[in-house]
């Protein structure tokens, strides 16, 4: 009981479904127009709905989640959707993805008391969002992956310790201020956290060493002032927190970061000397320390990290020769 058209060329409009045993309806990567309301027909039975990349237009109503009682994934993204979400499509009890993002959604986000027991993904990313970080989103328990990146949303985060399960947090481009909650060590299942391009301030949480799953993490475009020791995050791959206002000695960056590929520590208030333990991050591509205060010289102990492919030490105080060494690195572009 499926109809799976996805990634052809069908224009015009969204049919009017008559099949009442349809429980699987992707029409995804097309050139569909017009709008989601009318179309449900007798599809009563739904469990699936994919219209993703399209030319979709017009308003959420509501009637889509509320004629599909059984719908578990509803992916509308990269279309040009609008006007505001209901809270009735996070208070259903079957939801399992919502993914509405790369529209022109705006007003708050959906909201709901209840609810979102069944929700393991819920992507809003990419929309005009504003209003603050919903409370009720710390009953969603179940909830894997949140994404409500490149909005307009503010004030302070303090709810995000409650998704236990959390896996993908997203809340980079929004206008969100105060500090990180320093609850990290309940994220136990966490590996991707991208807070960037906020204005968030404070130190960078101690609890993150305890996120033992963590792969990726970007503070990037903040105001954070402290880096504090955070002992190892052996699994860490992408450390990104240029452009804050991070202060005092360099740390060792082997000892933080083992297994690291990319790191970013520029344009922050550094001090100290370049240690030559990052010769033996042996899978570290990119190291960014420019714009800061380091002095001393660039030890020859680098060149040992032979798969690096950009490094930036511009902007600081070093002195004395540039370590013939570097020349050789195979894959070194800048």
């Amino acid at each position: 009981n499926a109809l799976k058209l996805y990634n052809n060329r069908f224009s015009g409009t969204l049919p009017k479904l008559r099949n009442k045993q349809l429980e699987v309806f992707d029409v995804s990567i097309n050139d569909l127009e017009g709008g989601v309301c009318d179309f449900v027909g007798e599809a009563t039975s739904m469990v699936t709905f994919i219209a993703s990349s399209n030319r979709l237009s017009g308003p959420l109503c509501d009637n889509l989640i509320l004629d599909l009682p059984y719908l578990e994934y509803l992916h509308l993204d990269d279309n040009s959707l609008s006007g505001t979400v209901s809270g009735d499509f996070v208070r259903s009890d079957v939801l399992n993805s919502l993914n509405l993002s790369n529209n022109l959604f705006s007003g708050e986000l959906p909201r709901s008391e209840s609810g979102g027991k069944t929700l393991f993904r819920l992507a809003l990313g990419h929309n005009n969002f504003t209003g603050t970080f919903p409370m009720e989103y710390s009953n969603f328990y179940t909830l894997s992956t949140l994404e409500l990146q490149n909005n307009a949303l503010s004030g302070t985060i303090e709810s995000i310790p409650s998704l236990l399960n959390l896996n993908v947090l997203d809340l980079s481009e929004n206008q969100f201020t105060g500090s990180l909650p320093n609850q990290f060590y309940f994220l136990e299942r966490l590996s991707t956290l991208r807070m960037s391009e906020n204005q968030l301030t404070g130190n960078v949480p101690s609890s993150l060493a305890l996120c033992s799953f963590l792969v990726s993490v970007d503070l990037r475009n903040n105001q954070f002032t402290s880096l504090p020791n955070i002992v190892q995050l052996p699994g860490v791959k992408e450390f990104l927190a240029g452009n804050n206002r991070i202060d005092g000695t360099l740390p060792d960056l082997f000892g933080y970061f083992p297994g690291a590929m990319s790191i970013d520590l520029s344009n922050n208030r550094f001090t100290g000397t370049i240690g030559s333990s990052i010769g033996s991050l042996s899978d570290l591509r990119v190291l960014q320390l420019g714009g800061n205060s380091l002095t001393s010289t660039i030890p020859v102990g680098v060149s040992n990290a032979t798969r690096l492919e950009i490094l930036e030490f511009g902007k600081n105080n070093l002195s004395s020769t540039i370590p013939s060494e570097l020349l050789f690195l195979p894959s070194l572009r800048v």
